[in-house]
């Protein structure tokens, strides 16, 4: 990525400068079996990698013979890139044995000793050169004399050639020299697009083009909801990972990978237009904050590009030297400031400079990148917070640590010091004087991390602490499916498609519970209908419960609170407390989808769409005189095999399957618990024969 951030800032330069500059595009051919020069002992080896391993075609499930391979290195073999590399650094070598003989000169040279000639990283090469006609001349003769030395060809037919300020003529005259055809910013350098000025919204284009062409393939009705999101994380957000490098995205850049990205999580591959339950800022927020874990673009753009400040304070190279010397910087980023005729991409990381510095420490050596009044390097607060007035009438706010002692802390100040503020002066000389600063360099540290090095994990959560919302933990690490976890988080957010939330989104229909009269909403579909209490009630007249819950927390409490009782009283080590929790959620979640079914296998027959239930036509509504009859056996725990005779057949049907999953699950949960606290058997395993309950007639 530094070969990207390089040519941007030469061809900036250039640009800025009013220099002619040459740019040339070089398209080699992979025919590594022509590659000439190599050692006795490596030719050995390249021809036994490639004779080595068979190959078969197969056909229609049916595996044909075997063919053993004789020639050419196999498709992601690692030894491609390998061969390439011995073959190409030489090019590498022999321009710069030119420049040594000014036989060939690169770009900023006013900058770098001799230019920038060659950028190069495997098969991507870019060379750029003065306007120089008999350099150029120099450089295709060298061209020439490593295609006859390396055996290696360079298409020049799909070469380009690109004039950073010069005119038409003169690019076609460079094309004709070097047998090219003529080339336009933005070029493709290492994938991504490179120009001299700022990139333009259409040059995106081609990168909400790939995510859309990744969208065409999975455009099926299979996925649930957990499975899209999945997708999302790995396919979609990683697509334009490499670009967020490098470049700050305008916001209707990521708007427009975030339609794709919600279009796809809410409607899946079909053309539908569906219901978007969640905020997309909800959505994006991480697992321990309430939201889906889906990344949020703008967050992750920051932290990818605040890498860049990491590596100019940390690591040596050819783009710092570059950046240095052109913006007169050196390695104290508080000294940073924009400035007119800067390059875009240099602009946009200055933009964030105050987000990384929010996770930077500098540990004071000499003082040679801590600034005096700014950073905390002698109380836990700086010197401007501390003396506020005193820093206010300071005429040097930006001094270092280092120049300052160099000074002996001769300040200049605007007003004479009054004894007070001479007291404060004083207290600070006393404070500098007492440090111990070393000789070596002040060492810059990462705060958020154990490592104490830049990370953009540690940075992406940082900027994603907007606000702790409700915690699903509780959720997220229960031994359930994934698809299940996403239906419960929506169901404790109360977003899920009742009819009540129907009608609030403009659906024109009975809002009326298919059950009985009442207003169908979460809480009444769940807990309050007569059919949803008599649920509730078999499965505590199974457990020897005494209540039944009312609504989602009481669901939960209601589960920990019986499991409890079955662990000696709620005694057992935090190991075993934790396991017993997922079985606890595990059981819950089987009531829950006992009531929603899913497909004709619960209570209330539900269509997955996109996570959402979409009620459809339940069985007729129940008489008043059956409601009063199931409400009263609800609450006395009474069999209600007699009652549930006159019920529709349908809902006979439905309440049997679903019964039989749920008590499979609680019985299992209630093995576990009696295992691990060993409580006497026969006293509760009475119970579970209420399980079977024989439906209809």
């Amino acid at each position: 990525m530094c070969g990207v951030m390089i040519l941007h800032e030469v061809l900036h330069e250039t640009k800025i400068k009013k220099d002619v500059g040459v740019i040339l595009k070089l398209d080699f051919e992979k025919a590594y079996d022509k590659a000439e020069g190599f050692w006795a002992s490596v030719v050995f080896l390249d021809k036994t990698d490639c004779q080595r391993g068979d190959s078969c075609v197969k056909l229609n499930d049916k595996i044909g013979p075997y063919i053993q391979s004789h020639k050419a290195v196999k498709q992601g073999d690692p030894l491609s890139p390998i061969l390439f590399n011995f073959v190409a650094d030489s090019l590498a070598k022999m321009v710069q044995r030119a420049q040594e003989n000014n036989l060939v000169r690169g770009l900023i040279s006013h900058m770098i000793p001799m230019g920038v000639c060659m950028l190069q990283y495997t098969d991507d090469t870019i060379i750029c050169l003065e306007n120089d006609r008999e350099k150029a001349r120099n450089l295709k003769m060298l061209l020439y004399m490593y295609e006859m030395m390396s055996g290696l060809s360079i298409n020049f037919n799909k070469s380009e050639i690109i004039l950073v300020n010069g005119d038409p003529a003169l690019e076609q005259e460079y094309a004709e020299l070097f047998s090219c055809q003529v080339g336009t910013f933005p070029i493709k350098y290492l994938g991504v697009p490179v120009s001299p000025s700022r990139l333009h919204r259409a040059d995106w284009l081609s990168l909400k083009e790939k995510i859309n062409k990744r969208l065409d393939a999975w455009k099926s009705g299979t996925l649930s909801m957990a499975g899209r999101i999945t997708l999302i994380n790995a396919c979609l957000t990683s697509t334009p990972i490499y670009h967020m490098s490098m470049y700050l995205f305008h916001k209707t850049v990521i708007e427009r990978i975030d339609r794709c990205r919600r279009k796809f999580l809410w409607q899946g591959g079909s053309g539908k237009k569906k219901y978007h339950l969640i905020k997309w800022n909800e959505v994006c927020k991480d697992k321990a904050q309430g939201g889906l874990g889906i990344k949020n673009l703008e967050n992750l753009n920051i932290s990818l590009l605040c890498k860049w400040w990491w590596k100019f304070e940390n690591e040596e190279g050819l783009w710092q030297n570059i950046v240095r010397k052109k913006y007169k910087v050196n390695n104290d980023i508080s000294m940073v400031k924009h400035k007119m005729g800067d390059f875009p991409i240099w602009s946009d990381l200055i933009k964030i400079i105050d987000l990384y510095k929010r996770g930077r420490v500098v540990k004071t050596m000499n003082g040679d990148k801590t600034k005096f009044w700014h950073d905390c390097w002698l109380r836990e607060k700086p010197l401007k917070d501390l003396y506020p007035v005193l820093y206010a009438i300071c005429e040097e706010k930006s001094i270092i640590v280092k120049t300052a002692r160099e000074r002996q802390l001769n300040f200049g100040f605007s007003r004479w010091l009054y004894p007070e503020l001479s007291m404060q002066w004083e207290e600070i000389h006393s404070l500098v004087s007492s440090y111990s600063f070393k000789s070596d360099n002040d060492m810059v540290f990462w705060k958020w991390g154990k490592t104490k090095q830049f990370s953009v994990k540690t940075m992406y959560r940082s900027l994603d602490d907007r606000g702790v919302g409700k915690n699903h933990k509780h959720i997220w690490k229960g031994k359930i499916p994934p698809k299940i976890k996403i239906f419960l988080i929506l169901l404790e957010k109360g977003v899920i498609l009742t009819r009540d939330n129907m009608v609030r989104r403009k659906w024109k229909g009975d809002p009326i519970c298919s059950f009985c009269d009442e207003l169908e909403t979460i809480n009444h579909l769940f807990f309050d209908c007569p059919v949803t209490k008599v649920v509730w009630a078999l499965i505590a007249n199974c457990l020897g419960a005494s209540v039944i819950p009312r609504n989602m927390q009481q669901c939960w409490d209601w589960a920990k609170s019986w499991h409890q009782i079955q662990i000696i009283g709620g005694s057992s080590k935090a190991t075993e407390r934790r396991k017993q929790a997922k079985q606890e959620h595990s059981a819950v979640t089987s009531s829950l989808i006992t009531i929603r079914g899913g497909g004709g296998d619960g209570l209330v027959d539900g269509l997955d769409h996109g996570g959402d239930l979409v009620l459809a036509d339940g069985p007729e509504r129940l008489e008043p005189a059956l409601r009063e009859e199931l409400e009263v056996a609800e609450l006395a725990h009474l069999d209600v095999s007699a009652q549930m005779r006159s019920w529709p057949p349908r809902l006979n049907r439905s309440l049997d399957r679903s019964l039989a999953r749920s008590a499979s699950c609680w019985s299992w949960v209630l093995s576990t618990s009696l295992a691990s606290s060993a409580v006497d058997t026969t006293t509760v395993g009475d119970a579970v024969p209420s399980h079977t309950v024989m439906m209809g007639p």
